[in-house]
């Protein structure tokens, strides 16, 4: 662990509890139900984003679980890409195989807004149901403990990123094709909720999103007022090209050597307070 990168620390958030985050986790123990906000149906698809991602499988998430998706910053610079070059050379066609290599994937992205329903406490934490469909029964927080059987499950009501494989996206472009109205004429999937079924983990895993229109009553497509809280606050839409910018060279071997993104952040802040400290008083 470099000195730059100090060791945080990093709590452990249990399943199903507590801090929403911003990417939908599609997993047989989290059924989603999403409506799409982006233009993602198109003929070779209009994809909202797309980025080169390598997953380094011993960095440390904000929760501190294992494994991370990271954006590749470019072969040039990657640090990734550069080992795995250096693999390629001394191993051809075999360097795949080698406990250092680390794969390459293309993944696109989108905007939902997550309708699936959770519990929601009165601490502020959120809850989803579990995979057999039931929630936890009591609060997980230790300065809570509130009764959740008390609490009715209510939408998320939440804009999130969704990511997948092309074959995912080209889910999309199926239901845009199969699912039609009174004419005959197709349906915007942006009117309709989506649920997706998860199967499997890792390299088995199958997602199969499965139109709602049957739904479209209950749940209409989302608009300002749904994006705006009860407090005013308005959920935007993410940046996707922002939001998943890459990392440096320099931070990306610090989550190679196990270390933890909570680091790179708490790096990043006290270096920007660094630069204000050294900025010169203009009187």
């Amino acid at each position: 662990m470099t000195e730059k990168f100090a060791d945080t620390g990093s709590p452990t958030i249990p399943r199903n509890y507590g801090r929403v985050s911003p990417f939908v986790k599609l997993t047989p123990d989290y059924p989603a139900m999403l409506f799409v906000l982006d233009n993602v149906h198109q003929e070779n698809p209009k994809i909202s984003h797309t980025r080169w991602t390598h997953w380094i499988p011993q960095a440390q998430r904000m929760g501190g679980q294992r494994g991370l998706s990271v954006t590749c910053p470019g072969p040039q610079i990657c640090p990734i890409c550069i080992s795995n070059q250096k693999l390629k050379n001394a191993y051809g066609s075999k360097s795949r195989q080698h406990k250092e290599y680390i794969n390459t994937s293309k993944r696109f992205l989108t905007n939902v807004f997550d309708i699936t329903e959770v519990k929601k406490c009165t601490c502020e934490a959120i809850y989803f149901p579990m995979e057999d469909g039931e929630f936890l029964e009591t609060c997980a927080d230790e300065t809570c403990s509130t009764d959740l059987l008390e609490l009715k499950p209510e939408p998320l009501n939440r804009i999130r990123v969704l990511e997948g494989s092309r074959t995912l996206f080209d889910h999309f472009n199926e239901l845009q094709k199969s699912v039609v109205d009174a004419d005959d004429e197709s349906i915007d999937l942006r009117e309709y909720p989506i649920k997706f079924s998860v199967s499997g983990y890792g390299r088995q895993k199958t997602i199969t999103p499965i139109s709602m229109p049957q739904l479209m009553s209950k749940y209409k497509r989302p608009t300002e007022e749904d994006f705006t809280s009860p407090d005013g606050t308005v959920q935007e839409h993410y940046d996707l090209a922002r939001f998943t910018a890459p990392f440096a060279p320099d931070e990306i071997n610090h989550l190679k050597e196990g270390g933890g993104i909570r680091d790179i952040f708490a790096a990043r802040e006290a270096a920007t307070v660094d630069e204000l400290e050294e900025e010169e008083i203009p009187f």
